[in-house]
């Protein structure tokens, strides 16, 4: 996190929240014109502004629900949905399933993203995760 000078107390308590949230995956910070900002650690896109956090947080979780869409395309026989304060997500295998339980989307997508293959590398008919 950068971009700390001049904020007020509230503001820098929730620039440390929205670190704690999502710090491990974002660059998050606030310009010196009062402007939001966030940038993926991954390096696969530019950088995102919003006019408060508020906004902010909303356009990083609508940049989760984009990658859920993109997962979900990619591999029709995972299942995903969520639950009270979790995700989950079912990977069919040959010899019954794989359920993986988050509390967060990004995790869930991430640890799917060590998981299953992609679809194209797959022979046709052949389960997720399956040899």
């Amino acid at each position: 996190m950068t971009g700390q000078g001049g904020l007020c107390r509230e503001d820098l308590i929730v620039l440390d929240l929205l670190g704690q949230i999502w710090g491990d995956a974002y660059d998050i910070g606030v310009r010196d014109d009062g402007a939001w900002w966030c940038q993926h650690k991954n390096g696969t896109s530019g950088a995102h502004t919003a006019a408060s956090p508020g906004k902010l947080h909303t356009m990083i979780n609508a940049e989760q629900v984009a990658r859920l869409h993109r997962f979900r395309e990619q591999h029709p026989g995972v299942s995903i949905y969520t639950g009270l304060g979790y995700w989950q997500a079912t990977i069919p295998q040959a010899n019954g399933e794989t359920v993986i339980t988050r509390y967060r989307l990004r995790e869930l997508l991430d640890k799917l993203g060590t998981l299953v293959e992609p679809a194209a590398a797959r022979t046709p008919g052949q389960p997720e995760g399956s040899d």
